[in-house]
């Protein structure tokens, strides 16, 4: 994974100086897909491993193929699996997108243990990320992963402000689907409430001179220039199984 830090560094320039970072979701853990997907330019593709049909199992196949790209690898992860970073990066994943974050405790415990020493715990051995031994050790212990904080209840609405202090934190990100159902408003990203609330997200963001994203779920251009109009800058455009979805006969 010779180019992860070349990546991952470009992914953060952009942030740091409010460009947009394009990416995608993976929701179909197959090779042939991932192929597909990086040959359309996108910044990084990111593997639902919360709501997807994929596993850690995945990992390997698809980080050869998104790994040999110009596109980072990350994946989305829930709590469960908060406390496995060290073998998701083993296997060449560069970056994750942790699910449902509300306590800023959570965020510094990922960052720990996907860090070596002495900034983390993480463990280094043999590996894919690594070309098994073959990169330069003093090379691999500089590699840190982008890390992105899901925002997807009122409870981490509460604790925003904590959260975005995080040392380490490339970036907030809003599921728009379970934030709406934890504001009592499910789907209705119209709603005046549901509005108001994701402009107090960005705009706690841009005080705090930290990227904000979201993930749109539809491959809709009038829909990605009004969410750049808000101030979004890492942003999920689409994802496999929407794309597979337009394609229809009638």
């Amino acid at each position: 994974m010779k180019n992860n830090f070349i990546k991952i560094n470009q992914i953060r320039k952009k942030l740091k100086t409010n460009k947009p970072s394009f990416g995608t979701w993976m929701q179909i853990p197959h090779a042939d897909i991932a192929k597909i997907l990086t040959n359309n330019n996108f910044d990084w593709i990111a593997l639902d491993l919360e709501h997807g049909s994929g596993s850690i199992n995945d990992i390997p196949k698809l980080s050869f193929v998104i790994g040999d790209s110009k596109s980072a690898f990350i994946v989305r992860i829930s709590d469960e699996n908060f406390k496995s970073v060290g073998r998701f990066l083993d296997l060449g994943v560069e970056g994750f997108i942790l699910s449902k974050v509300e306590d800023p405790k959570k965020i510094k415990e990922v960052i720990d243990k996907s860090n070596f020493p002495p900034e983390g715990d993480r463990g280094y051995g043999f590996s894919i990320s690594n070309d098994f031994g073959l990169q330069d050790m003093s090379e691999t212990l500089k590699f840190k992963p982008l890390i992105v904080a899901m925002i997807e209840t009122v409870k981490g609405l509460k604790n925003i402000n904590r959260i975005v202090k995080v040392k380490g934190l490339d970036a907030i990100f809003i599921g728009p689907y379970d934030l709406s159902l934890s504001l009592g408003i499910p789907g209705q990203f119209q709603n005046k409430k549901f509005q108001k609330t994701i402009l107090n997200v960005i705009n706690i963001c841009k005080k705090n001179k930290i990227a904000c994203g979201i993930h749109m779920t539809e491959p809709k251009k009038d829909d990605l220039k009004e969410n750049l109009k808000k101030g979004f800058t890492f942003i999920a455009y689409a994802m496999d199984s929407s794309f597979l979805k337009k394609i229809k006969l009638k």
